[in-house]
């Protein structure tokens, strides 16, 4: 399953260079679902683009004026089911082509402090209802250790509660390899979680 998670922080206005950045991504990487948050735009500013890509599936979160918005788009070589919609997370039932059926969680955290519980526990809501083996894939907008923070304040509030609600939820972090795109042609070996 090849999935693009990026909070885009705007993506309204269709001559947008992320748009080219969005369908470069989508022929290089053959991708299944592409997720976005932060959009700052209405669900249908956005399905006209997708289709084009040819994405016919799609669902997702209005932005409130300029703040937030979430969209989630997928292939036909994917079943998905819409579970539940908010303005910070998109649960879907996934079937594959080889049978095997999974929920995956699109997040988009809280970017208040105060209020990242409460997704955490829409999240913890969802998964004692709809059992199954999950995926969570977003922007928590929460890092649970100095080396996932760059720059900014490098205090780390919240990440106790943070872990504390991982392990409560049997959650784990999965890690991936990126190429970071610097200069044409050069690239930046970069590992996460």
């Amino acid at each position: 399953m090849n999935i693009i998670s990026w909070n885009c922080r705007g993506l309204s206005s269709n001559s947008s260079p992320l748009h080219s950045f969005i369908k470069n991504l989508t022929t290089i990487l053959a991708l299944d679902f592409i997720f976005l948050s932060e959009t700052k735009c209405n669900v249908s500013q956005l399905i006209p683009f997708v289709s084009r890509l040819g994405f016919k599936h799609c669902t997702g979160s209005d932005a409130e004026g300029s703040k937030g918005g979430l969209f989630l788009c997928w292939s036909d070589k994917l079943k998905a089911l819409v579970l539940h919609t908010s303005k910070n997370v998109i649960a879907c039932n996934v079937v594959f082509p080889n049978g095997y059926e999974c929920r995956v969680g699109f997040v988009y955290g809280s970017p208040e402090l105060d209020s990242r519980s409460v997704v955490w526990t829409e999240i913890q809501n969802l998964m004692s209802t709809n059992l199954a083996d999950w995926v969570l894939i977003g922007d928590f907008n929460q890092v649970d250790s100095k080396h996932q923070k760059l720059g900014g304040n490098r205090k780390l509030l919240g990440a106790q509660e943070f872990i504390n609600w991982k392990l409560k939820n049997n959650l784990l972090d999965i890690p991936y390899k990126l190429k970071e795109p610097t200069l044409p042609g050069q690239t930046i070996d970069k590992e996460g979680i």
